[in-house]
């Protein structure tokens, strides 16, 4: 898992619950408990990281693959 999954997990309470493809992830987002399908993508729109180069806080979202598709590009 990647630093910043983690940081979800550890410090703002996302849930993926590998065992439901209809809620997998699961979190309190905007003072409403939020579910995702397994489908879903993790969307980060802002992250900082401290000095030392860990996770100080994000901005994120899930997305559901098809709006994912149908709404966002991925710059590279």
């Amino acid at each position: 898992m990647c630093p910043e999954v983690s940081f979800l997990v550890e410090k703002k309470g996302l849930i993926i619950d590998k065992a439901s493809s209809d809620r997998r992830y699961t979190a309190e987002l905007w003072g409403t408990t939020e579910v995702a399908a397994e489908d879903a993508l993790i969307v980060f729109y802002s992250i900082s990281y401290d000095e030392m180069g860990n996770v100080n806080d994000c901005d994120w979202n899930f997305v559901g693959r098809s709006e994912f598709n149908r709404m966002y590009s991925i710059l590279s």
